[in-house]
């Protein structure tokens, strides 16, 4: 987990015992943080793909998305990532996403930057 205010904590793992939360002492986490990043990457780039060929409404982006196994949650927070970083146009008229224009040469990583700003 990452803190804004507090120095990063060593993961852990916890099980829902109803009515709260208890730390399994006796249990791993799954994954490391760098391969968090690698599946975000993974996720990014695949629906950067979809999107590629042509422009799609939401709701075809996300059932694409679907059939390709990437969950409502991670569509939308991956989809809020390439907006922000500039992957991504949104006509309000026609309701259409597409790729903006010039970014088709660089591809989204998981720092949010595209690999030609990355080696700078």
């Amino acid at each position: 987990m990452t803190l804004r205010n507090f120095a990063p904590q060593e993961p852990f793992v916890v099980q829902w015992d109803y009515p709260v939360m208890v730390e399994r002492d006796d249990m791993e986490p799954d994954l490391s943080e760098e391969e968090v990043s690698e599946d975000l990457h993974g996720v990014g780039q695949q629906m950067y793909d979809i999107l590629k060929s042509q422009p799609l409404t939401n709701a075809e982006w996300q059932s694409r998305c679907a059939a390709a196994n990437i969950s409502r949650a991670s569509f939308y927070r991956v989809r809020r990532m390439l907006l922000d970083d500039g992957y991504l146009d949104h006509d309000q008229f026609s309701k259409l996403w597409s790729i903006r224009n010039g970014s088709d040469t660089a591809t989204p990583t998981s720092t949010g930057e595209t690999h030609e700003t990355a080696r700078r």
